[in-house]
């Protein structure tokens, strides 16, 4: 509360300031990433999820951000067999996430290195962010009735965990590259998620080639140690295609590519797939 006060004095507050960094998150090729979007092949994946600050400081030399994170994502396990903005077949899984950010960006200092917003992009940028976020799993039966499943019973939870992450924004004339490592420090007990701590890495590439079409891609990779007897778990996934910026945000289309494991209640299901999707991002 102190410091809330001190930086009011020192700086004014901007409310409900765009997305919750500097350097947003909503490239990222995570299945963690906050937005609505859906992904058609091979499986219908659903997901609804804003990432924005709520208030932000901006003082001489920083901005500091507090942001809110929730996201939800619906998906099953039989194959995409019609086109529609619907998850079918059978039951379904989705999992849920939660958390708030606080993230200080160098402003000064990354416009002195890399240089500041022009007509051809935003500039460049250098920031660290830490993040408290809880996640959970669950499991929905088929609306025709059946037995629910018992294989995923003793799936375990992620829960509870802070996430320190530092990123970049370089740009190279009307090419961005962002750059992106994190840790997640899981805060589990004995009868919790037996998760330890997973480190990352984003990378991506966005080529502001034409005012209304610039081509990207981006590159997530992540591998979680465990503990209490339950295997690691890795993933490794690139999203490539367009994007249509807009007043408010951006048009996603893309083409991916996943190697490693599934989320949420599949998590121990290791695989290699092609598939296509979008995504709209507001900033």
């Amino acid at each position: 509360m102190h410091a809330l006060l001190i930086l009011t004095l020192f700086a004014s507050p901007e409310f409900l300031a765009g997305a919750s960094r500097e350097v947003s998150h909503a490239s990222s090729a995570s299945r963690d990433t906050a937005a609505i979007g859906q992904v058609f092949i091979p499986r219908n994946i659903m997901t609804a999820g804003a990432d924005f600050a709520l208030v932000k400081w901006k003082t001489r030399t920083t901005s500091i951000r507090f942001g809110v994170f929730g996201m939800l994502e619906l998906y099953g396990e039989d194959e995409t067999n019609q086109f529609a903005p619907w998850v079918g077949g059978g039951g379904l899984m989705w999992r849920g996430l939660i958390g708030y950010s606080t993230a200080l960006s160098f402003d000064d200092l990354a416009a002195g290195w890399w240089g500041e917003r022009g007509a051809s992009g935003p500039g460049g940028a250098f920031e660290t962010t830490l993040s408290f976020r809880h996640e959970s799993e669950h499991y929905t039966g088929s609306n025709e009735g059946g037995e629910g499943r018992a294989d995923v019973a003793e799936v375990p939870h992620i829960g509870d965990f802070l996430m320190f992450d530092g990123a970049v924004r370089i740009p190279f004339g009307r090419l961005d590259l962002e750059a992106r490592l994190q840790e997640k420090v899981f805060l589990n007990r004995e009868d919790r998620a037996p998760y330890l701590h997973a480190p990352g890495a984003d990378v991506v590439l966005r080529w502001r080639r034409w005012s209304a079409l610039h081509p990207f891609s981006s590159t997530f990779a992540e591998y979680v140690f465990a503990g209490h007897g339950q295997p690691d778990h890795y993933l490794v996934r690139n999203l490539t295609g367009v994007i249509v910026p807009g007043r408010t945000g951006d048009i996603y289309v893309f083409g991916f590519a996943d190697v490693g494991h599934r989320k949420g209640l599949l998590v121990f299901t290791e695989e290699r797939k092609l598939g296509a999707g979008v995504r709209f991002a507001f900033e």
